[in-house]
């Protein structure tokens, strides 16, 4: 699993993209109330 952490500038939005190794995006998570934590859950 590849993630990517994007964020806006001057935001406090945070979103993380789970991408497959063959690079297909997996999924797209709205972490800005999580701190930009990454947990096991998530997947």
């Amino acid at each position: 699993m590849i993630v990517i952490e994007v964020e806006e500038y001057n935001s406090d939005e945070e979103f993380q993209l789970f991408y497959a190794p063959d690079g297909k995006l997996q999924k797209a998570l709205d972490v800005s109330g999580l701190g930009g934590e990454i947990y096991p859950g998530l997947f």
